[in-house]
């Protein structure tokens, strides 16, 4: 039996890679039994194209969501979660409604994400086979490198949930909303791990933000001092000294200026004790 997999893709001002996005959607080796596209506020004529996109090869139920928040600055921490959240929403409004089955998967597909062709159908065989209910491949950019993220750490902007996961746990809106989702499966003891033989090609993480929002999110979600300063020295080893910097810039400057943290203090709390577990990991084996 084919199983039923869902897609939500954020999108905005992404015309010139609509078509290779929907290439790689179209010639997956398993059927998409539903893709929402929520198209946010584009300026580029990514609106106009999509409009004129009824169906698509290879997926049963495609769908285009025109949605725009008030503040037009682009950013992937409350905006991006927000968009992602109303792609879901309106997902499990078709369900409730009876308009489409509930899906066996449903994840998320960056704009910028060109998962390889047997991509959807050998990620939900590895979980299925290893009974994670979170998992991913692993983000090749474009010039060959890999995305340099920990490697038991499941990406978000190619992921999938199982469906019992997702409704258990819900997906998170704020900053990093795919770590904290991620977090809160973990805290209710659901498996998630990558698929490391597994890969989709995608765009530099940072390309469109600054890392320094990368250090205020680690901040955000209680990320301790010393661990961010590994983080620094991990980035500074893969060669991305600018980006070490932005990193602990943008950490210790929400420090210092004691700016918002995540108010789930049991999530909090899981993600300040991330340096201890790796360390109890790497002594146990």
């Amino acid at each position: 039996m084919m199983e039923k997999i869902a897609v939500v893709t954020p999108l905005k001002d992404e015309i010139d890679n609509i078509d290779r996005l929907i290439n790689s959607i179209s010639t997956q080796s398993t059927r998409i039994y539903c893709w929402i596209i929520v198209e946010n506020g584009s300026k580029d004529g990514s609106k106009e194209l999509l409009e004129r996109i009824k169906t698509i090869d290879n997926v049963d139920n495609f769908i285009v969501l025109n949605f725009a928040l008030p503040n037009e600055e682009y950013q992937l921490g409350v905006k991006y979660s927000t968009v992602v959240n109303t792609g879901f929403e309106h997902l499990m409004k078709l369900i409730k409604e009876g308009d489409i089955d509930k899906p066996d998967f449903l994840g998320i597909c960056d704009a910028d994400c060109f998962p390889s062709s047997d991509y959807y159908k050998t990620l939900t065989e590895y979980m299925k086979d290893n009974s994670i209910s979170i998992s991913s491949g692993i983000g090749i950019f474009e010039d060959g490198s890999k995305d340099g993220e920990a490697s038991e750490w499941v990406r978000g902007n190619c992921r999938l949930w199982t469906y019992d996961c997702f409704m258990d746990c819900g997906y998170y809106v704020g900053p990093s909303a795919d770590t904290l989702s991620l977090g809160k499966a973990e805290l209710k003891g659901y498996k998630t791990y990558p698929c490391h033989e597994l890969t989709y090609t995608c765009r530099e993480m940072g390309s469109r933000t600054r890392y320094s929002y990368y250090g205020y999110s680690s901040y955000y979600r209680g990320i301790t001092p010393l661990y961010a300063v590994l983080k620094f020295f991990n980035f500074i080893a893969i060669g991305q000294r600018k980006q070490s910097i932005e990193y602990l810039k943008g950490y210790f400057s929400s420090m210092f200026g004691r700016k918002e943290r995540l108010p789930d203090l049991e999530l909090r709390k899981h993600f300040s004790n991330t340096l201890s577990r790796k360390i109890k990991k790497a002594f146990s084996k």
